[in-house]
C-alpha cells in the first residue's frame, strides 16, 4: 500500500463521524453529536506540541481532518513535510494550508488522486477535503466538517468555479508503507485476489455482514487477497468486505450462488449507517444526493439523523417496487438490498 493510498482508506474508514456538543465523547463515531465543532481530529493533534500554533479543538476542523488523515497514516514528520507545514504553523486555516503548496508550486488546476481540494466563494478559501477518485466529469472527495458537521463523501464538476485549486503532496508512490494490522497465521492459504470497483470505495467490517461495526475501508481499485469467503462476503487481513463490489466472480465458487438471497418487493428499512441511492441497479450507475431524493427520502432522512447525507440512512422505510438481483427499485431511485432489513 503506497503513502497516498493508506492516507485515503483512513480518511475513508472515517465517513459518518459527527462533530459533538461538547468535549466528551470525541472518539464515538455517533455520540454526543452536535454543532461545537469538537472532534477527535482537533484533540490528537492538539496533543502533538508544536504542531499547530494554538489549540485548535471546538474551530472549524475540515483542514484539521486532511492533517490528520495524513498523521495517523504517516506519522507527524512526515504529514507535515508532505503538507510543507511549519511548526506551530496556522495550518488548520484552509487559505494558509493553501498558501503552503502555492510556495512549493504544488498547487494544481486539475485533480489527481491524494490531492488537497480547496474551495473559494470569491473572496476567500473556507473549506478543503482530500480526493479519493476521479473520473471523465467529476472529482470525488472526502471531507470533514460538511453535511451538517461529519466526515462525508461528496463529488463535484470538473472545473467548478468554487473549486480554487489542489494541493499536491510529494508522495512517495513506490513505497510500501507498513501498515497497522496482524499478519494473517503463516498456514492460512489466499482463496481468491480481487479489486474494488466502487468509485466511492468499500468499507472493511469487524463481521461478514453489514450491522457490525466499520473497520476503515478500501478506496477504489485497491488489490486484496480474500483469505476467507462466506455468502457474498470476503475475509482480506483488514476484516470482511462484500465481494459484490469488487471483481470477484461469483460463478468460481458455485457454493456462494445456491445461498444467495433471494429479495421480493415490498417494505424494506435501511439497517447500515448510510446506503447511496444510484439511478440505476449496479454500483457502475452515478449515486444521487439529497436534493435529488424525493421530498418524502429527504423528510426521512432528516428526521432520522438530523443532518442531510448523500444518502439514506439508518431507519428509513422504502417501498421497493422492482427487483433485480440484489436490487431495489425506490421512488428515489435504486438501492443495495443487503443493507436493508424487510418488514
Amino acid at each position: 500500500m503506497t503513502e497516498k493510498e493508506k492516507v485515503i482508506n483512513i480518511a475513508l474508514g472515517e465517513v459518518g463521524y459527527r462533530e459533538k456538543e461538547t468535549n466528551s465523547n470525541l472518539d464515538d463515531k455517533t455520540a454526543n453529536a452536535g454543532d461545537e465543532n469538537y472532534t477527535k481530529y482537533a484533540k490528537d493533534l492538539d496533543n502533538i506540541k508544536g504542531f499547530y500554533n494554538g489549540k485548535k479543538n471546538g474551530y472549524d476542523w475540515c483542514d484539521v481532518f486532511v492533517d490528520w488523515c495524513l498523521v495517523k497514516a504517516l506519522g507527524t514528520e512526515r504529514a507535515m513535510r508532505l503538507l510543507n507545514q511549519p511548526e506551530r504553523s496556522g495550518g488548520a486555516g484552509c487559505g494558509v494550508s493553501m498558501s503552503y503548496f502555492e510556495k512549493i508550486e504544488r498547487l494544481f488546476k486539475s485533480p489527481a488522486v491524494g490531492d488537497q481540494i480547496f474551495f473559494t466563494d470569491g473572496e476567500s478559501i473556507y473549506h478543503t477535503g482530500l480526493v479519493y477518485y476521479v473520473d471523465d466529469t467529476k472529482v470525488y472527495t472526502v471531507e470533514g466538517n460538511t453535511n451538517g458537521g461529519q466526515v462525508a463523501k461528496k463529488s463535484y464538476p470538473l472545473g467548478a468555479s468554487y473549486i480554487r485549486g489542489y494541493g499536491r503532496p510529494l508522495w512517495n508512490e513506490s513505497a510500501n508503507v507498513e501498515e497497522d494490522k496482524k499478519e494473517e497465521p503463516e498456514k492460512e492459504t489466499k482463496v481468491a485476489t480481487i479489486k474494488v470497483i466502487a468509485k466511492e470505495g468499500l468499507n472493511i467490517r469487524k463481521e461478514p455482514n453489514t450491522e457490525c461495526p466499520i473497520l476503515g475501508a478500501y478506496v477504489y481499485n485497491t488489490s486484496k487477497d480474500i483469505y476467507e469467503i462466506k455468502n457474498n462476503w470476503g475475509r482480506t487481513n483488514d476484516g470482511w468486505i462484500c465481494l459484490d463490489y469488487t471483481n470477484y466472480k461469483k460463478s468460481t465458487d458455485s457454493s456462494n450462488t445456491s445461498s444467495r438471497k433471494k429479495y421480493t418487493t415490498g417494505r424494506y428499512v435501511v439497517n447500515t449507517e448510510v446506503l447511496t441511492v444510484r439511478k440505476g441497479p449496479g454500483t457502475n450507475y452515478d449515486w444521487l444526493r439529497y436534493s435529488e431524493l424525493t421530498s418524502n427520502a429527504q423528510s426521512q432522512v432528516y428526521s432520522k439523523c438530523g443532518y442531510k447525507p448523500n444518502g439514506l440512512c439508518a431507519g428509513v422505510v422504502c417501498d421497493v417496487s422492482e427487483i433485480k438481483g440484489k436490487w431495489g427499485k425506490i421512488p428515489s431511485g435504486w438501492i443495495c438490498l443487503d443493507y436493508c432489513k424487510k418488514q
